[in-house]
C-alpha cells in the first residue's frame, strides 16, 4: 500500500509528465481532496454491492476497514 507522501509523489510526477504545471503551495491540498473523493466513491461503491457479489479484494476492503 502506497503511503500519503508516495501518491503525492507519482501524481506530481504524472502531472509533469503531461506537461501540466501546477503551484506547489495549492497541490497538495488538491491532490488530497481528489484522493479522499475518489476513495469515499470507491467505498461507497462497495458498500452497495451485496456481499455474495462482492470480490475478495472488495470483501477484503470491507473487512479492513470494518476492523478499525
Amino acid at each position: 500500500m502506497l503511503t500519503v507522501k508516495e501518491v503525492h509523489l507519482l501524481i506530481e510526477q504524472g502531472l509533469n509528465t503531461l506537461g501540466i504545471f501546477v503551484e506547489l503551495s495549492n497541490l497538495h491540498s488538491q491532490v488530497d481532496l481528489a484522493v479522499n473523493h475518489v476513495t469515499s466513491k470507491t467505498v461507497r461503491d462497495i458498500l452497495d454491492t451485496p456481499r455474495d457479489r462482492r470480490s475478495s479484494l472488495q470483501q477484503d476492503i470491507v473487512d479492513f476497514l470494518t476492523k478499525i
